[in-house]
């Protein structure tokens, strides 16, 4: 299955007199020139939030390509800008399929201890056909998802010199250690032209400690944003909250840092994780062990995994954000 990318297009419909904007939307990327200044506010078709400003142009670039837009200016003029999935153009193998797994960012490494040797830029056409010529029918790319890295969080939290890419912080980007938006949507180009469908991690049993995107049209659907804090279990938590506790990491021993975890989740220059979340492995601690997943915590899907207890009704909004 194709992740879902968009082509680039021009849109469409205005009304109340206002004259149609100049509308580009590529991959990720958002641009709108407007027939004069205007206050503007942009939503998916469903009603998210996605950005509001003032201006004569807006300019987006990282924005949701999975659902129809809706751009509102100041005087009542609605503009309607419908998603366009670019889809496989390859067929699905009939029978068995040969899957191909590439931890990316250790594909090209030689030796040991090469963490960061391999990009998307660098699967060219060549190295494409070298797989296919292995008889592939499917990319299997582990390590997209932006994740947990020196770069983005207090060291205390991260695991080795780059980072778990098992730890998310945005569900919704490419880590900077492969590459960005863009470079995946012209990866997956040249995957196709070489002949292979392209598969891709989603990690939906936790996220990292810190989870926090840039995307636009996501970010009211960040993990953690409007928990209550003050119940350890309720179906309408992203989380699971140790109540009246802080969170601390393990004992640093060999590993960097001061044993203080300094980034709240959601505010910058706030200290510690204060009610601590339950760790990716269903470990119930403020202060997990150096052999748990402690870069991680664990996403509550409506099942309470120390009492047994379900609630699935009203359905969970992890489950909504996940999909």
């Amino acid at each position: 299955m194709q992740p879902r990318c968009l082509i680039p297009f021009l849109a469409l419909v205005a009304t109340a007199g206002q004259g149609a904007p100049s509308v580009t939307r590529t991959g990720s990327k958002l641009q709108v020139r407007l027939d004069g200044a205007s206050e503007w506010s942009l939503t998916t078709a469903s009603g998210h939030d996605c950005a509001t400003g003032k201006g004569a142009s807006i300019n987006l670039a990282k924005i949701a390509n999975d659902e129809d837009l809706r751009l509102t200016l100041g005087n009542g003029a609605v503009v309607d800008i419908p998603a366009k999935r670019k889809i496989s153009p390859l067929p699905k193998p009939a029978g068995d399929a040969v899957i191909y797994q590439v931890p990316v960012r250790t594909y090209f490494a030689k030796g040991t201890g090469k963490a960061l040797t391999g990009r998307l830029e660098h699967f060219t056409d060549a190295v494409l056909k070298d797989i296919k010529d292995l008889g592939v029918d499917y990319l299997w790319m582990t390590g997209l998802l932006e994740s947990l890295s020196p770069d983005n969080s207090d060291v205390d939290v991260v695991k080795g010199d780059a980072g778990s890419y098992y730890a998310i912080t945005d569900n919704w980007d490419i880590s900077p250690q492969v590459g960005s938006l863009e470079e995946f949507d012209r990866f997956v180009d040249r995957a196709h032209a070489a002949g292979l469908r392209v598969l891709m991690d989603l990690v939906v049993n936790h996220t990292a400690r810190v989870h926090r995107t840039d995307v636009a049209c996501k970010t009211d659907l960040d993990f953690g944003k409007g928990d209550d804090v003050s119940e350890f279990f309720s179906n309408k938590n992203n989380y699971f909250h140790l109540v009246n506790t802080a969170f601390r990491p393990p004992a640093p021993g060999s590993r960097p840092g001061d044993g203080v975890f300094d980034t709240n989740i959601f505010q910058d220059g706030v200290q510690l994780e204060t009610p601590a979340l339950v760790t990716g492995n269903n470990v119930a601690l403020s202060q997990p062990r150096t052999s748990d997943w402690f870069e991680t915590v664990k996403l509550n899907y409506g099942y309470d995994f120390t009492t047994g207890r379900t609630e699935y009704t009203p359905r969970p909004r992890t489950w909504d954000q996940m999909l």
